[in-house]
């Protein structure tokens, strides 16, 4: 039997206290028990030494657009191209997964047709590595009671979904704005299931700051053009617009897409006409 999992990711520079918490997402994702494919994606600084160190897959060639940012689709199609697994897995560098990982698998795997799973993330302080010679999953835990807090719907870090299934993606920029929620938005629009696996799939994101964009904020050209490629904030999908639910009974109807249909187009009415209209800017 192959591998059922082939988990992807294209971190950032392992310099300083991101350096700690990619150390502690790889790892993570080489010790769990279902054994999956692991595949590490670019060249940026000390990527293909932890990928020498933890055992786990490079792939130093990805496309970058005109400021040196790594595409998307770059990203997905050389993981396509050499993914293994049944299941792909991509997920940011901070992510920390765990072994209920395998209890995620065995039911989406059953699903005879086409499936994006999704999951709310759990956000946890993280200064130094975990031992992963011990108990780590524990350990993660015990961090996650003492001052992790559950993200909301737009805290969008893991996507699950069958091999081949997703082959061509946009030139978004990875690391900037509505690229996920994108996914989401077509993965609806396509009439492939979305399913929230945040009741049995607890994923664990490294708060960080953002030294390592230009200003410590994703916002500029690169998050426009990304907004550009993803239609509008009309396509500004979240977790929240799943079609069910993944419990330990099984799946279930989201009955709460109503809500998020409704901010959503909010969201759209403020920035096509209220943010630009000079009567609602400060002192107008």
């Amino acid at each position: 039997m192959g591998q059922l999992l082939t988990i992807f990711s294209c971190p950032k520079p392992f310099l300083g206290h991101i350096e700690i918490i990619q150390r502690n997402a790889v790892q993570s994702w080489a010790h769990l028990a279902c054994k999956p494919q692991v595949i590490l994606m670019g060249d940026e600084e000390g990527v293909n030494k932890a990928a020498r160190e933890f055992g786990v897959e490079h792939i130093p060639s990805i496309k970058r657009n005109e400021h040196g940012t790594p595409l998307l689709s770059s990203i997905f199609e050389e993981a396509c191209k050499w993914a293994r697994g049944s299941v792909q897995c991509y997920v940011n560098g901070d992510i920390i997964l765990n072994n209920k990982m395998a209890g995620v698998l065995e039911p989406l795997s059953c699903l005879q047709k086409e499936f994006l799973g999704v999951a709310r993330r759990f956000n946890i302080d993280v200064k130094k590595p975990l031992d992963f010679a011990s108990d780590w999953e524990r350990q993660v835990e015990g961090v996650c009671r003492e001052n992790g807090w559950l993200d909301d719907v737009n805290g969008i870090d893991c996507f699950i979904f069958p091999r081949n299934m997703v082959q061509t993606f946009p030139d978004f920029a990875l690391g900037r704005p509505m690229w996920d929620n994108w996914f989401i938005y077509d993965a609806r629009r396509r009439n492939v299931p979305v399913i929230d696996l945040t009741p049995v799939l607890p994923i664990f994101h490294q708060n960080h700051d953002y030294a390592h964009l230009k200003g410590n904020s994703w916002e500029g050209p690169e998050a426009d053009e990304n907004r550009r490629l993803a239609g509008g904030y009309s396509h500004l999908y979240t977790i929240a617009d799943s079609d069910y639910l993944l419990t330990p009974n099984g799946l279930r109807k989201n009955t709460q897409r109503h809500v998020s249909k409704f901010i959503r187009n909010l969201k759209t009415v403020y920035h096509r006409y209220i943010k630009h209209d000079p009567r609602w800017q400060e002192g107008a």
